[in-house]
């Protein structure tokens, strides 16, 4: 969707949608604080294990014959 395309009261829906959004998890206990979490995406390595997985299941497959 293109802001540019919506009238100025979608816009203010839109913009008070997002603003709502702010803080919504500000005051969760079973999360860690915003850096923690984010540095322990950044060092996740799950979509290589994924990868990796994959090209094993695709390399281990058996080949069909027309």
């Amino acid at each position: 969707m293109d802001p540019r395309s919506l009238t100025p009261e979608e816009l203010e829906q839109r913009r008070a949608a997002m603003m709502g959004i702010v803080g919504l998890w500000r005051d969760r206990t079973d999360l860690p604080d915003t850096e923690t979490y984010i540095r322990n995406l950044r060092d996740d390595n799950r979509q290589e294990r994924f990868e990796a997985q994959w090209r094993r299941e695709e390399n281990s497959s058996p080949e069909v014959e027309p």
